[in-house]
């Protein structure tokens, strides 16, 4: 699938470096491999719309995290 950035590979990828993750990271709480990730940033693969949610939830979530550790140590 080609979005008005690229591929969906390309948006996740986007989405994942511009918050500052890894791969590993990210496919972690996403519940896939890091050869998984890897595979649909590089459109080698193309993501179900369920490992599609997940990547975007898991990358959502990181920064949740990291904003709530942030609070707490304020």
């Amino acid at each position: 699938m080609t979005t008005a950035t690229g591929t969906r590979g390309d948006a996740l990828r986007l989405i994942r470096t511009a918050a500052g993750f890894s791969q590993t990271a990210v496919a972690t709480r996403a519940g896939i491999s890091q050869k998984t990730l890897s595979a649909f940033e590089r459109g080698d693969t193309e993501p179900d719309d369920f490992r599609n949610k997940a990547v975007i939830h898991a990358v959502v979530g990181l920064i949740n995290d990291q904003n709530r550790l942030r609070g707490a140590a304020a």
